[in-house]
């Protein structure tokens, strides 16, 4: 399998994975970079660490909903990362978005271009963009919760991203990401199926995402992907 090269999240927590030095990587295998060169890694069986597997294959469903957390500040952007997480899904039906909009009066708004960009030319009002597709409403409107703030109540990025948690439902996943986004095609089923194969019910994937431009480019050969190490958590939340 192709490794994607945006917003498929590459991190595994939970599997391990060890350095072979002096052993050049096999032609498809993941590699790190080390600062000077890179090196291939190898997953390391250890007999006393097995994690906990997937209570169930619902990742696997096509019905498996999940929760897209973003959060914006003034970010004229965010319109076009609505129309691209919701036409590249396979199954859009599925992606229910929970939107903290940090603007300023005069500032796009987020959901109303949105509409705009999927071709809706009805009123602005809640009641006809909810309407079904079908019935000339706004496409997947009613699967988007936004908290609308004024930029002068922003505290910064993680407290947008702590207002999320407020929009968040019954969801069976979940993912965050920035206002300023694109996507793989197909990228709800394949985030699964990368999800399923930590065999992990509390696998958590992550990764620092290519910029846009990078997507879907083969740079140096590789598919590069970055690899996070590790984390930590710093005073004050």
């Amino acid at each position: 399998m192709k490794i994607p090269a945006a917003l498929l999240l590459s991190f595994l927590v939970g599997a391990q994975a060890v350095r072979k030095k002096g052993v050049p990587p096999k032609k498809g295998q993941p590699t790190a970079w080390d600062g000077k060169d890179f090196f291939p890694l190898v997953e390391a069986p250890d007999p006393n660490f097995i994690p906990h597997p997937p209570k169930d294959e619902n990742y696997s469903s096509k019905d498996t909903t999940i929760y897209v957390g973003i959060s914006g500040f003034r970010d004229s952007r965010c319109p076009k990362t609505l129309y691209n997480l919701y036409t590249k899904a396979e199954n859009p039906a599925r992606v229910f978005v929970g939107l903290v909009q940090q603007n300023a009066e005069g500032d796009v708004d987020c959901v109303d271009k949105y509409c705009e960009l999927m071709g809706y030319r009805g009123q602005k009002t809640d009641a006809a963009r909810a309407r079904p597709a079908a019935e000339g409403g706004c496409p997947y409107f009613a699967q988007i919760r936004a908290n609308r703030v004024s930029h002068l109540l922003a505290r910064g990025p993680t407290f947008g991203r702590h207002l999320q948690v407020y929009l968040l439902r019954d969801e069976q996943f979940c993912m965050q990401i920035d206002s300023h986004m694109d996507f793989m095609d197909h990228w709800d089923t394949l985030n699964l199926e990368h999800w399923g194969l930590a065999r992990n019910e509390y696998a958590v994937l992550t990764t620092y995402v290519h910029k846009v431009e990078d997507l879907n480019r083969n740079i140096n050969n590789r598919w590069e992907v970055p690899n996070i190490c590790k984390l930590r958590f710093v005073d004050g939340g």
